[in-house]
């Protein structure tokens, strides 16, 4: 079932949802169903709810030619009076099939990019079993899910031998992996026959890993975006030069500056920090080099970065200096949510660093935590339509730093309303 609602909800929501189903006779259905609740991708408004019994992990539960009434609750601020929570749907004959694998292309001749029909888990090299057309199989070295229990939509194999140009290969799986909840197994067979997927082999070489841009972001951080997913190591090797004033930057890591790879590892942000004098400078070129006896950085298969001996060149323009400051209050329900403009660090549950008060009365956080850019603030339930005012206390500008080591403007004051 996917429930979509009025407003993007929160990751808290998604771990509270609970939906009800009921016939049109009002008898329940769902209870000792159990549910699995995960995000639609590309919305923050959707969710979708998948359902097993004890019985059976991919049951026939709504029929096609029959209404059935879902009742969600647990979504902080949900409105719920005259019923506002419940939703009539039909059933269908769509059928929930297993995920599956729609295609494999190989990248190189030894590695290999496989793609699912829906999100899978517990992927690993040894759920995999690549075939020559004479039948002999060729290992699985690793895979570049370090994580078997992430859910992802598409893996890269890498294999203990090369494929070649001209020759197709099969790739068969095990019912190790399976669906995002955990509980239907890949498919694994074609009737009678081992379910596979034929792809083209490859003989190109793995190249190794480039620099393909880098550019300053402001006048303390600068980004580096790779041409494949790399591990960076320690994160030693890289050496900033400004040649415009012939000078060095100091980058070191955890000394000068704080790197932080992306989830993808495309894209590697070096924050400096503000605190040691040293800054970009805007109209400048600077020269990004590479010294693979210091650095760590390769590629999931282990070929170093490559960097020309004259480094990666790129201009500054005109760069500011960016403060952490709160871009944005929202209340509703039992949850102030309070958004920086960038990523923090230093909030680690603090209840005392915002002074609130709602219609002239203080509020007072009971717990907190932090999602993103987003602290959210657990407090006794609000009022929709009342108006209040958030005002960050001398000790939250003391904890709260960004990656920069900046801290937001002391007192700043932000008004809000409740939803």
């Amino acid at each position: 079932m996917q429930a979509t609602f009025s407003r993007a909800v929160t990751d808290a929501d998604v771990r509270s949802l609970a939906l009800a189903v009921s016939e049109s006779d009002g008898k329940e259905l769902s209870a000792g169903w159990t549910a699995y609740v995960s995000r639609k991708s590309g919305t923050d408004s959707a969710l979708l709810v998948q359902f097993r019994t004890d019985q059976d992990p991919n049951p026939n539960l709504f029929r096609a030619g029959s209404v059935y009434t879902g009742r969600v609750t647990g979504v902080d601020g949900l409105v719920t009076s005259d019923g506002a929570n419940a939703k009539k749907f039909a059933g269908t004959p769509t059928a929930n099939l297993e995920p599956y694998a729609t295609q494999a292309v190989a990248v190189n001749k030894t590695a290999v990019k496989v793609t699912f029909s829906e999100p899978v888990r517990n992927v690993s090299a040894s759920q995999f079993r690549v075939l020559r057309d004479d039948g002999s199989t060729i290992g699985v070295a690793s895979v570049n899910v370090s994580d078997p229990n992430a859910v992802v939509t598409d893996v890269t194999l890498y294999l203990e031998d090369s494929t070649q140009s001209g020759r197709t290969y099969r790739l068969q799986f095990k019912d190790g992996i399976t669906d995002a909840a955990g509980w239907n197994a890949i498919r694994t067979k074609d009737g009678n026959e081992p379910y596979q997927v034929v792809f083209a082999g490859s003989s190109a070489e793995n190249a190794a890993p480039t620099i393909v841009r880098a550019n300053a972001l402001d006048r303390y951080t600068f980004a580096v975006q790779f041409s494949e997913p790399v591990q960076i190591g320690n994160g030693k090797g890289f050496s900033l030069y400004n040649a415009t004033e012939q000078d060095d930057v100091f980058i070191r890591p955890d000394q000068d500056a704080v790197y932080v790879l992306s989830a993808d590892r495309l894209t590697l942000t070096v924050y400096l920090d503000a605190t040691r004098g040293q800054r970009l400078q805007s109209n400048a070129q600077y020269r990004l080099t590479y010294d693979p006896d210091r650095g760590q950085v390769v590629d999931d298969q282990g070929v170093e970065l490559q960097v020309g001996a004259n480094g990666y060149a790129f201009y500054s323009t005109s760069l500011s200096t960016v403060e952490p400051a709160i871009s944005n209050v929202t209340a509703k329900g039992t949850q102030i949510r309070i958004t920086f403009n960038k990523a923090i660090r230093g909030y680690t549950g603090q209840t005392d660093l915002f002074d609130i008060r709602v219609n002239d009365k203080d509020v007072r956080p009971t717990s907190g935590a932090l999602e993103g850019q987003t602290i959210v603030l657990t407090v006794p339930a609000l009022t929709p339509g009342q108006f209040g005012r958030l005002e960050l206390t001398s000790a939250g500008a003391k904890a709260i730093k960004d990656f920069n080591n900046l801290s937001p403007e002391e007192n700043t004051v932000v008004p809000f309303g409740v939803q």
